[in-house]
């Protein structure tokens, strides 16, 4: 059973699972916090962006081609939505 764990899953699937498992978290931890309020649901989204920009960064670094210019743009536009965000974190605060 080389490659696979011991409940058979396949480890390029267990990573794919895990993945996605991760995405979903950060797609719906801003809208759990806006269950409590509407600056802990902003923390939440900077925090997320910045965690996203800051992995398709690093992962930018080490790849070539197309993806890299992929992975460039992704982290950018995070950046613009981090800082739109604490823009209206700062504006919501005043």
């Amino acid at each position: 059973m080389q490659g696979r764990y011991r409940d058979g899953v396949p480890e390029e699937d267990r990573r794919r699972i895990v993945g996605c498992i991760f995405g979903g978290a950060i797609v719906a931890a801003p809208f759990i916090g806006l269950l409590y309020s509407q600056m802990i649901s902003l923390i939440v989204l900077a925090l997320a962006l910045g965690t996203v920009m800051t992995f398709a960064f690093l992962q930018a670094r080490d790849e070539r081609g197309p993806r890299r210019t992929h992975l460039a743009i992704l982290a950018g536009v995070n950046l613009v939505f981090l800082v739109l965000t604490v823009a209206v974190m700062v504006a919501l605060r005043k």
